[in-house]
């Protein structure tokens, strides 16, 4: 139970930093891409006025945190036991 617990929120960490390290990049883009097509970049902040700008960044960000959740999950090598270094005379990396 505990191992699972622990497993659990490393993974939830994980999703979280890798969703924050992706949202200023596609924040740039879906500005960009709203000035592109004259679009207030605002409404689509705020999801057309019916949340601050605040809260609706905050969706925003919840919204790509439970698109990389999953990408977490299966993605990254969870069970691995090597560091990528090997010991001198032996053909295994540690």
């Amino acid at each position: 139970m505990r191992d699972t617990l622990l497993r659990t929120r490393g993974l939830v960490v994980m999703a979280a930093i890798v969703g924050t390290l992706l949202y200023f990049p596609a924040g740039l883009v879906v500005v960009l891409v709203c000035n592109l097509v004259q679009l207030p970049a605002e409404s689509l902040i705020t999801f057309g006025g019916a949340l601050g700008v605040f809260t609706g960044l905050l969706a925003w960000w919840l919204i790509g945190f439970a698109i990389v959740l999953p990408y977490a999950a299966f993605i990254f090598p969870w069970h691995a036991k090597m560091d990528g270094f090997e010991l001198p005379g032996s053909s295994e990396p540690r």
